[in-house]
């Protein structure tokens, strides 16, 4: 969206200015940020913590009241199993509604309207959203990756998770300064959610 897109090419015109010899590489994926959400109905305002692509989707309603799957698909330029992995979790904090309920993250088609909640409530003022369905919500198109094929995950959620694994990696071995390397694994994967 035009909004986002304009606070990239801010920050990034910044960052050339600033450290000519470093050079930028944005990764969506890791990105997060906070949305001021204000409910009409109840006339409060939420700050809402979300991923980069949910911050995407949810510029799209301040155009328009309600968006059917397929239009998100083509304004985001997204694919299905990403985009599902993105909405899913606003529809299930009921930031975001679909005119027939949608249990499942597999349930989601192209054809399902979604809305802004208008009558959202909540007792805080902030909201965490999940970035991710869990594993059991996923449609079938993205099943476990251990019993996956690499080649049928897009090359961005395996840019993403190889990405989440490096970080932790890192993170674990500042924290600890040294470790055997079974140790790392076994601490990695305990520690990462792919």
């Amino acid at each position: 969206p035009a909004p986002l897109a304009r606070c990239v090419e801010s920050f990034s015109n910044f960052y050339d200015a600033k450290y000519k010899r470093r050079r930028l590489t944005w990764l969506h994926a890791l990105g997060h940020g906070e949305v001021l959400f204000h409910c009409p109905t109840t006339a409060r305002d939420y700050t809402l913590l979300v991923s980069t692509s949910q911050i995407c989707i949810l510029l799209l309603f301040n155009a328009r009241p309600a968006w059917s799957v397929k239009e998100l698909l083509e304004a985001l330029d997204l694919d299905f199993a990403e985009l599902v992995l993105c909405l899913y979790p606003l529809l299930r904090s009921q930031v975001l509604v679909s005119a027939s309920q949608v249990a499942l993250a597999s349930q989601l088609t192209l054809q399902h309207t979604v809305v802004v909640n208008e009558a959202f409530a909540r007792r805080g003022s902030r909201l965490a959203v999940p970035r991710k369905c869990d594993e059991a919500e996923l449609p079938s198109a993205l099943d476990s990756p251990r019993s996956m094929d690499p080649g049928r995950i897009s090359p961005t959620l395996l840019n993403e998770r190889k990405s989440a694994v490096e970080a932790r990696v890192v993170h674990l071995m500042k924290k600890a300064g040294s470790m055997r390397h079974d140790k790392l694994i076994e601490a990695v994967l305990q520690h990462t959610r792919l």
